[in-house]
């Protein structure tokens, strides 16, 4: 590049999906890259890193080894690294442990000097062909961003007014808010994965509340569907696939598919039914567990002793559940950071999203093309329901990468799903102004 204060790109927020491309580019020494943080240290969810909670994707899907298996921050390299290869092995764990993933981004995270901790990132300004990222403690220039900052928690409504009270959290906090549940009357709203965590969590504990209300939507505690031709929607081909599609037919297949991506694990389902069988036939004699599907919760009330969960049943009845504490496994959503502010009136939206680009940059308006915003995570509703899950995210860093290169770096020309869908997948070298000579 021409000047040393310009970047090639710069990456806000330090997550897997970034932490993703730092791992490979990471072989490319003329790559000038830098990514910022505003936490202190790398930690993956800490809320729910309970120590039974399991990741629901194969490690091979982890940062590197679906694009470059030789790349030296794979899940195996670590394992070696670590001294425990053979005692991973001989464990013979179903799923691997969170916690262990968690131990594997950390490990990546240490061995990469363009990670930069404490670094709340506070504007991104656009002038003269570049974009200026200011942060509490730097000033830098790039013409590429690479925004990864996440998803945030998703709160009803109803329950908007009670968030900040210690007895009323979001699921993403659990570890942080877990109390002694003596006595009490706990209501978890969400059926999907991380509420059978909170669920499983809190049944296990030495001394289990009085009485636990699981309340969801869903007819029943749906497993995920984690069959052949299923994991097939989790693959670049399809992903390519979805987005040829018309506009109108994403949302309505991104809710119909939804049970794919959030169902439960199985054996977690296994293990909360046999938890609460053990509890009232076995230890305890007391039925603990209350399951209430299909219904969606309207209203929350506070009461002289804690809360009243108003919820609509599909039958038209209404349910009024009681409960001292409410956790909130709702799900998550995307938020435009605020730091993007001074960008808004060249950011093109549709129906309130990114209008996402192949290569997984988003539509500008009133800048030169050469400036690009890439965006991680967010395109569920453009890419299919694989977007926010684990096992895309080395294919898309590889996309990312290889459109700020403006050469195929990776090679992503491959096209073995065993489902015809109508597109063909090219991958496409982008055009773009002073390609990195690597």
């Amino acid at each position: 590049m021409k000047s040393s204060n310009l970047y090639d790109f710069i990456g806000v927020g330090i997550g897997p999906s970034n932490l993703s491309i730092a791992s490979l580019i990471a072989p490319l020494p003329k790559v000038k890259a830098c990514f910022l943080e505003q936490k202190a240290g790398f930690v993956w969810h800490p809320g729910m890193l309970m120590k039974e909670a399991t990741i629901q994707v194969s490690f091979l899907k982890d940062l590197v080894s679906l694009v470059d298996p030789t790349n030296p921050y794979s899940f195996l390299s670590f394992l070696v690294q670590k001294k425990r290869i053979y005692r991973y092995l001989n464990a013979q764990f179903k799923q691997t442990k969170r916690l262990e993933f968690n131990q594997y981004y950390q490990w990546v995270t240490t061995q990469l000097p363009n990670l930069h901790f404490n670094q709340k990132v506070n504007r991104i300004d656009a002038s003269k062909g570049c974009f200026y990222v200011s942060s509490n403690s730097k000033k830098l220039k790039t013409s590429r961003i690479v925004l990864a900052t996440g998803l945030t928690a998703k709160m009803p409504d109803c329950a908007q007014e009670f968030i900040g009270e210690e007895n009323v959290f979001h699921a993403i906090n659990f570890l942080a808010y877990e109390k002694g549940w003596k006595g009490k009357k706990v209501a978890v709203i969400g059926g999907g994965q991380s509420g059978a965590e909170v669920v499983n969590h809190i049944l296990a504990d030495n001394v289990p509340p009085d009485e636990i209300s699981w309340i969801t939507g869903r007819p029943s505690f749906l497993p995920i569907d984690d069959s052949n031709f299923t994991n097939e929607f989790f693959t670049p081909d399809y992903s390519v696939y979805f987005q040829g599609l018309p506009s109108k037919e994403k949302a309505r297949i991104v809710r119909e598919q939804n049970i794919w991506s959030d169902g439960i694990e199985p054996g977690l389902l296994s293990q909360i039914y046999q938890s609460a069988y053990e509890m009232e036939f076995l230890t305890e004699g007391k039925k603990r567990l209350k399951l209430v599907p299909e219904v969606m919760v309207s209203d929350i009330e506070k009461t002289h002793s804690g809360y009243s969960i108003v919820g609509e049943c599909v039958r038209s009845q209404k349910n009024i559940i009681e409960a001292d504490i409410i956790i909130l496994a709702t799900g998550f959503t995307y938020k435009m950071p605020d730091f993007m502010e001074p960008l808004k009136e060249h950011i093109v939206l549709e129906d309130g999203r990114f209008v996402i680009n192949e290569d997984f940059s988003i539509q500008l308006k009133g800048l030169p093309e050469t400036q690009k915003i890439y965006v991680q995570n967010v395109a569920r509703f453009q890419r299919g329901i694989a977007d926010p899950n684990l096992s895309l995210t080395a294919w898309r860093s590889a996309k990312i990468i290889n459109s700020i290169l403006g050469v195929p770096y990776y090679d992503l020309k491959y096209n073995n799903s065993i489902f015809d869908w109508n597109n063909s997948y090219k991958e496409i070298a982008h055009e773009v102004f002073d390609p990195i000579k690597v």
